[in-house]
């Protein structure tokens, strides 16, 4: 059983590689977890940074797409059970750094936040 000092070290915003094209199938994947009454609390939030490409190669299109290819962020208490869990996730490959997962400190999650598109609008 982790003490109250390592969940603590565990605790806050992942940075996970996943398998290229898999960013939001492991998105979803995690979601639905995040709805299970296990996980309340443990697995808070996850998403995909995002940002609006416009293309001009005859025709001018906007796509949406992945600001970091493979990658996802998951706000959670990485636990054991949370680490297998997420492991099972189709397409997910590891928390970063793989041998020591870290959370990344608040200011350098300003960012990425900046380019989280909230579902509900």
């Amino acid at each position: 059983m982790p003490t109250s000092d390592e969940l603590e070290r565990r605790n806050g915003w992942f940075v996970c590689a996943v398998m290229s094209g898999y960013e939001y199938i492991v998105v979803e994947e995690i979601k639905k977890l995040m709805e299970e009454e296990k996980w309340e609390g443990i697995i808070r939030d996850v998403f995909v940074p995002m940002e609006e490409v416009t293309y001009k190669n005859g025709t001018k299109r906007n796509k949406v797409m992945p600001i970091y290819k493979r990658t996802v962020f998951i706000n959670m208490v990485l636990t054991q059970n949370a680490y297998h869990a997420i492991k099972e996730v189709r397409g997910f490959l590891t928390p970063l750094p793989p041998r020591e997962p870290t959370p990344v400190p608040l200011e350098q999650m300003e960012k990425p936040l900046k380019y989280k598109i909230d579902e509900d609008n």
